[in-house]
């Protein structure tokens, strides 16, 4: 069970971040790309999780070879490093903040190394497999909009005509967890007892997804509106981030 709800809970963390961004409640100030701060969780995230893999698979266990370990370790590897690449690449020589598909990338890694998982059952196989292609969705989607979008103005995510792209990632981020957590073994184990077939196992678990983010998304609208984040005079885009002054003249009363 540990092997899926702590990267549920990554994944649904990284994708409740990017509705916040693209609801506009939160800016991504201080000078720093969005890539930035989404390595920075997933890096932390890793280094958390990869001494909970390995001590839950020591536990009970003699391995006498590093290969012995399950996969899930590996994955959290190339997480991590991929996660630092992200950091790296998220400012130019020049030391100014940039966007780049590092993230994007390691989703779609991470996607087809799960739809490749091996498993002992049917269901758990396709829960995999679709799980894997949600997560191939979900870095798509990042990276289509972050190619589209390159600003991340509150502004832009509201008012552009290319606006709900920034709701696609988060969307699948939030189908994804859900899949995960549907593909624990006492989950498995218990519909299929019960005699559920793939396909309907797999449109409840992405019916609870849709729903959940439809309830986070509403929620932070409602709160984006009763904050009054989304003025024009209160957005920043992170190109401006570096210019050590501003040029433009306050507006007359």
């Amino acid at each position: 069970m540990i092997a899926h709800s702590f990267p549920a809970l990554l994944i649904i963390g990284l994708a409740t971040s990017w509705l916040t961004s693209a609801a506009g409640i939160w800016r991504h100030g201080y000078g720093r790309s969005p890539e930035y701060y989404d390595c920075l969780y997933t890096t932390g995230m890793s280094v958390v999780l990869i001494p909970i893999v390995i001590g839950t698979d020591i536990i009970g266990s003699d391995l006498e070879a590093p290969l012995a370990f399950p996969p899930h370790l590996f994955y959290l590897l190339v997480m991590l490093a991929a996660s630092q690449i992200g950091i790296w690449l998220s400012r130019d020589r020049y030391n100014a903040p940039r966007r780049n598909l590092m993230l994007a990338l390691m989703c779609f890694l991470w996607g087809q190394q799960m739809a490749a998982h091996h498993q002992h059952s049917a269901l758990a196989k396709s829960v995999h497999e679709a799980f894997g292609y949600t997560l191939i969705a979900m870095g798509a989607a990042r990276a289509l909009e972050i190619l589209v979008i390159p600003s991340i103005s509150p502004t832009n995510s509201t008012t552009s005509k290319h606006g709900h792209l920034r709701y696609l990632p988060p969307m699948f981020g939030f189908v994804a967890g859900f899949m995960i957590l549907g593909g624990s073994h006492d989950m498995i184990r218990t519909f299929e007892e019960l005699g559920s077939d793939p396909s309907g196992y797999i449109s409840i678990l992405q019916a609870c997804g849709f729903g959940f983010f439809l309830f986070i998304a509403v929620l932070t609208r409602r709160v984006a509106a009763s904050l009054e984040l989304n003025d024009d005079e209160k957005t920043y885009d992170y190109e401006e981030c570096t210019t050590e002054g501003s040029e433009r003249q306050p507006l007359a009363p």
